[in-house]
């Protein structure tokens, strides 16, 4: 089962916590078995992103978390990828306890500068 493509053509504003968020609803109660999210962006610096999914019943998998600069660096440390595209498996909704069908929410937020 999939929910689709969707796009989110939002900008990310930059150091606030509320970010942006995609919704996608699964209307049938089913076993994940794994969630996947391909996210495409073109920050100036991946390492100050965190995007989180939040199933109905609460359960967040972090996708990505900011990562730390290292202080006097020499800006060496960021990281610039090949592709815009990101594709982000995660297994922690797997053993759920609660309903799987629902909304997920997805949450993408920009560590301050």
């Amino acid at each position: 089962m999939t929910s689709g493509l969707q796009n989110v053509i939002k900008n990310i504003p930059d150091g606030n916590a509320e970010g942006i968020k995609a919704n996608t609803t699964l209307s049938e109660n089913i076993i994940v078995e794994k969630a996947e999210v391909i996210f495409d962006a073109t920050p100036p610096d991946w390492s100050d992103f965190t995007v989180k999914l939040i199933s109905p019943g609460g359960t967040e998998s972090v996708l990505a978390n900011p990562i730390p600069k290292t202080p006097a660096s020499s800006n060496s440390d960021e990281i610039v990828p090949d592709s815009p595209q990101w594709k982000f498996i995660s297994i922690r909704h797997w053993v759920s306890y609660h309903r799987v069908n629902g909304n997920y929410r997805l949450l993408i937020i920009i560590a301050p500068n």
